[in-house]
């Protein structure tokens, strides 16, 4: 394809003859000097110059410094406004934004700017090598010419060196270059419209470069600078690469419908030489032949077809078909560039500027705030471990969901808790497209969309349009669909666990998601764990986040909160380790994201239950708003008074009609103007611009910034109405006849029943959580109602927790639940946060205390043997009591190869549990045999 892409060139961008501009710039540069003036060079005097930094060197540094560029900032004393305006500046750009910031240094400090002080801030940010490398390699002294030449007549001009060179230099340039020089070189934006928009740019550029000293007859340094700037650099590479995927089909697809004699009928046609004509003929690829031939003589280009098209229209060639072919194909591939072009552009946008808290305001790129959670993939019970039995299994990092050849398929589905970072993973998933990181490189397409915003919108090719595509776009819904079709492709659905069609089986989600819709595309479904589709593609690989271990917790404190000041993490990681509570927390990513941005500015000692955790987040949201901004008496009545949107945020969380996302006008109607400002104001309320296809136009729509958040003020109204019911049935007899199935507390407090089984426990469990932590009444009746469902074993052992920490509960309130629980089984389990693992084992051991019947205990990778030979449940290294009234063991121990001493004494624990029917060992090798002692 080399051959092809020599001649290039086009309208709308750069071309690989970046490189023939400045060469044709440095040799016109060195006849101008040589042949118009009389450089003379005073030695001497140049040597008692101060050595001034080239832009090249700040350039090429740029290109070496790594994460340490921050602190390199610090210590050259640049102001922190300063270092922020860079980066937002210069966003997704790091590179850039590491050069823009040396030049600055550079520009402000002048002489004193010199390659000795950056020097010594290079070695305090620990680049040795580079501060070496700097000096060994000093920048040389800047030469002066020793006499002004006499101005040339710009009529001689024209006939001589200068003249020439800028006509061929206006040639060289297109549209787009004219574009990219002017913002370069910082012109006003009314001249670089002016420019863009003119009939010759790039006259009008040379005109006013010439005007503005940036090119002139004994100097083009500037020009050449700005040819080589990263930012000019940056879109060179984006055009050059985008457009030169997309030709390269094209010219493979003109290839394929061209045949022999059409590709010799073509080359008479554009009047090639007889040799080149005989060439043709006798090639074994005729067709390829001629697509090269045609490339070098710029008989068609990326950007222009007309010659071909003309040519297989004309009555010597009377290729009126292809014609249509070659038409078709090369107007897909410009809708196919622009497409890109357009969704890169909507990425940039979500891919930075976020903010992971938004009371703090700081704002992040995705590459800036990611770092690898724990992954697992549920491996097929034919790549098992032979009994037949499915099993999860840790991945390296998020590039293994495309690479992994175990869960190699065209339908994903990657399932985690609230707050676990499905969003954040999409998002890094969208960058590393955007940049062309492997595998998803070798992507043509990528389409990111959030399910949410489908509730107006039901066509899936009208939503991409809507949601990713700039209103002004020209392509239409079947430019997409052509265009997908006749791409690599890939779709991220975002919460499916928020898409208003869940479970409507005729929409084009729900098609795609069973395989019958996009079915060479590769589709990713990100849901809560609670919310799995139930009807799937029979070849869907299942996926899910574990959330944060120490190890990336540390990480993401260094690397995200603290920027690298290693004292501070080590600080914070210290708080958290003296407040076991908080670092169990902060298992979940949002948590642990709230919390050690939190730590930065107040102490979290007493944050040891979720409700106690969210309450402080909340805080913040509201304090550092009155620090931000002058917030009126009536506003600040409204932070205390929210019961109206406790009750919104419950009636959108309804099993039946869940609706988180409502229009501004209903939310405002709903909670009052005054409480809606404020919220949006502090970020807890999240406003977006949706398209509306009854009303064919865009319309704002409000959301909460997380749904956890909706599930805080739902778990206060759902707190407070059932204790208030609690109060109101008094001691009223209920006169209904009491229903089979139904327990006496179900009976007897119907209305409550009714207004706790409203909500579904499966998906939104924090709503129940909060509120056992707000009300203890609340907590007794919800901890009662989950216990009579079997299904809600685990919600119910979390409330339990909640309430045991939070009020002080005691196991005796609830001994009914207790036997409801223990009557279906217990499991206890390596990912079980620490506070549930104690939970349970204090469940187990109240339940023995009590001779209550326990008719399973399941333990799965979590029993270890203890230097006693007691056992020892992991990671919270509790010891497992004996369980007098136990029936039935299970032991899963996934891959694990038990010694005779851990054989053993597992063996001894089960003799000491007295009504003990059945011990299980499953999924682990024992030894042949163990000694037996009487």
């Amino acid at each position: 394809m080399d051959g092809w892409t020599d001649g290039w060139r086009r309208d709308d961008g750069w071309t690989d003859r970046q490189t023939d501009i400045v060469s044709f710039l440095w040799t016109s540069a060195i006849d101008l000097w040589e042949h118009f003036f009389c450089i003379g060079v005073n030695s001497s005097k140049n040597m008692d110059r101060p050595t001034e930094i080239p832009d090249k060197v700040l350039q090429s540094l740029a290109g070496k410094l790594t994460d340490e560029w921050l602190d390199l900032a610090r210590y050259l004393n640049i102001p922190e406004g300063k270092l922020y305006d860079t980066k937002t500046d210069n966003m997704g750009h790091v590179r850039e934004a590491k050069y823009n910031m040396l030049l600055w240094w550079k520009r402000k400090n002048g002489k004193q700017a010199t390659n000795n002080i950056l020097a010594q801030a290079l070695l305090k940010a620990n680049r040795v090598d580079l501060k070496e490398e700097l000096l060994n390699d000093p920048p040389t002294p800047a030469t002066t010419p020793t006499s002004t030449p006499t101005p040339t007549p710009a009529s001689a001009l024209v006939e001589n060196g200068y003249g020439q060179f800028l006509l061929k230099l206006e040639s060289l340039l297109t549209r787009q270059h004219s574009y990219i020089l002017a913002t370069a070189f910082g012109y006003a934006k009314d001249m670089v419209l002016c420019i863009r928009n003119s009939d010759t740019p790039s006259r009008l550029l040379i005109q006013e470069m010439n005007e503005r000293g940036d090119v002139s007859p004994t100097d083009i340094s500037k020009l050449i600078t700005a040819l080589g700037h990263d930012n000019v650099a940056v879109k060179i590479k984006e055009i050059f690469e985008l457009y030169g995927k997309f030709y390269e089909q094209f010219l493979l697809t003109l290839e394929s419908v061209l045949t022999n004699r059409e590709a010799v009928s073509l080359a008479k046609y554009f009047g090639y030489p007889c040799e080149k004509i005989d060439s043709i003929r006798k090639s074994d690829k005729p067709s390829w032949l001629l697509v090269q031939m045609m490339g070098e003589r710029d008989d068609i280009s990326p950007t222009d077809s007309s010659k071909l098209i003309r040519a297989l229209k004309h009555d010597s060639v009377r290729l009126g078909d292809v014609a249509f072919k070659v038409n078709e194909a090369f107007t897909l591939l410009q809708k196919k560039s622009q497409f890109v072009k357009e969704l890169r552009m909507k990425y940039k946008n979500l891919c930075w500027g976020i903010l992971p808290v938004p009371f703090l305001r700081d704002k992040y790129n995705i590459d800036e705030l990611f770092v690898e959670s724990g992954i697992q993939f549920l491996e097929d019970k034919k790549q098992g471990d032979g009994e037949g039995k499915e099993k999860w299994k840790a991945i390296k990092d998020h590039k293994m969901i495309f690479t992994d050849p175990r869960i190699n398929s065209k339908r994903r589905i990657i399932d985690g808790e609230p707050g676990y970072g499905k969003s954040t993973l999409a998002l890094q998933i969208t960058h590393d497209w955007c940049q062309e990181i492997p595998p998803m490189k070798a992507l043509e397409i990528l389409i990111l969309l959030r399910l949410r915003q489908f509730r107006k919108v039901s066509n899936i090719f009208a939503a991409i349009k809507t949601f990713l595509l700039p209103r002004d776009s020209k392509l239409t819904t079947t430019d997409i669909k052509s265009i997908l079709d006749s791409s690599s492709t890939a779709v991220l659905l975002d919460g499916y666990d928020e898409y208003p069609g869940r479970g409507k089986n005729e929409t084009d989600i729900e098609y795609i998601i069973r395989g019958d819709m996009f079915q060479n595309h590769d589709v990713v479904l990100m849901t809560r764990t609670s919310c799995l589709p139930q009807d799937l593609s029979y070849d869907t690989k299942r996926i899910r986040l574990t959330g944060f271990d120490d190890t990336v917790r540390s990480t993401y404190i260094r690397q995200v909160v603290t920027r690298d000041n290693m004292e501070k993490a080590e600080e914070i990681n210290q708080l958290l380790t003296r407040n076991p509570a908080a670092a169990d927390l902060c298992k979940v990513p949002m948590f642990c994201v709230m919390i050690s941005h939190m730590a930065q500015r107040q102490t979290f000692e007493d944050l040891e239950t979720v409700t106690k955790l969210f309450k402080s987040v909340i805080a913040c949201f509201h304090s550092h708003e009155l620090r931000r901004a002058e917030i009126n008496i009536r506003q600040s009545k409204g932070k205390q008074d929210h019961s109206k949107l406790d009750k919104t945020a419950f009636e959108a969380l309804k099993r039946d009609s869940q609706k988180i996302t409502l229009d501004e006008t209903e939310f405002r109607e709903k909670i009052g103007d005054d409480l809606y400002n404020e919220y949006v104001g502090i970020g807890i309320l999240r406003e977006e611009e949706v398209f509306d296809d009854d009303d064919f136009d865009y319309k704002t729509e409000t959301r909460f910034f997380h749904k956890l958040f909706a599930e805080w003020y739902a778990a206060h109204y759902l707190a407070n109405k059932v204790a208030q019911l609690k109060v109101e049935s008094g001691s009223m007899h209920n006169k209904q006849e009491k229903a089979p199935g139904t327990s006496q507390w179900q009976f007897e407090n119907n209305e409550r029943v009714n207004l706790l089984s409203s909500l579904d426990p499966q998906d939104v469990h924090y709503t129940y959580r909060f509120a056992c932590g707000l009300n203890r009444d609340a907590a007794l009746d919800i901890i009662k109602h989950l216990g009579t469902n079997g299904t809600y074993h685990e919600y119910t052992l979390l409330c339990i927790l909640e309430w045991m920490t939070k009020w002080n509960g005691r196991l005796e309130t609830i001994e009914d639940t207790v036997s409801e629980l223990c009557s279906r089984g217990l499991d206890i389990g390596d990912t079980n946060s620490i506070l549930l693992q104690k939970c349970t084992v204090d469940l187990i051991k109240f339940a023995s205390s009590r001779k209550i019947p326990m008719y399973m205990v399941r333990h799965f990778n979590c029993l270890d043997v203890g230097c006693s030979g007691n056992l020892r449940v992991k990671p919270s290294d509790m010891s497992l009591p004996v369980m007098d009234t136990l029936r039935w063991l299970e032991i899963y121990e996934y891959g694990r190869v038990m010694t005779e001493k851990e054989t053993e004494s597992m063996l001894q624990y089960s003799a000491m549990c007295v009504c003990l029917e059945k011990v299980q060992f499953s999924v682990c090798l024992l030894p042949r045999y163990i000694k037996v002692t009487y």
